[in-house]
């Protein structure tokens, strides 16, 4: 389970953002669809890292980046649907303009930290 390891490096990252006294209200990230990360997962992770911290019971907020390309023969980006038929799976990957194959993959696959919402005395910084 990775998702562990992830949550433990988030916290790593926020808690040094935190003014003393204060705490994390929520947790902002982008997960691109291709990251491997099971959010579910992720949110247990980071309900036992933040343990004792002040990001304890902190809120987390996922958005989705989807799967997107830079093709290698046109040169346009595109977006790759990742929900559609199996039997058109090659097809999901190839440049919508001028239908060749996979381009070079430019985001989908990152995990970032947005934003976290601190609260202090009551009131979100």
């Amino acid at each position: 389970m990775h998702e562990f390891a992830l949550a433990q490096s988030l916290i790593s990252a926020i808690l040094p953002k935190v003014p003393a006294g204060a705490r994390v209200a929520r947790i902002n990230l982008s997960i691109g669809v291709l990251a491997g990360i099971a959010v579910s997962s992720l949110e247990f992770g980071l309900e036992v890292a933040s343990k004792g911290t002040p990001a304890e019971k902190a809120e987390l907020s996922v958005k989705t980046v989807p799967l997107s390309c830079l093709c290698r023969d046109c040169g346009k980006e595109y977006s790759v649907n990742l929900g559609g038929s199996r039997a058109n799976e090659s097809d999901a990957y190839r440049c919508p303009h001028c239908r060749a194959g996979l381009g070079e993959i430019f985001s989908g696959r990152e995990m970032t930290i947005d934003s976290i919402e601190i609260e202090e005395n009551n009131s979100l910084l």
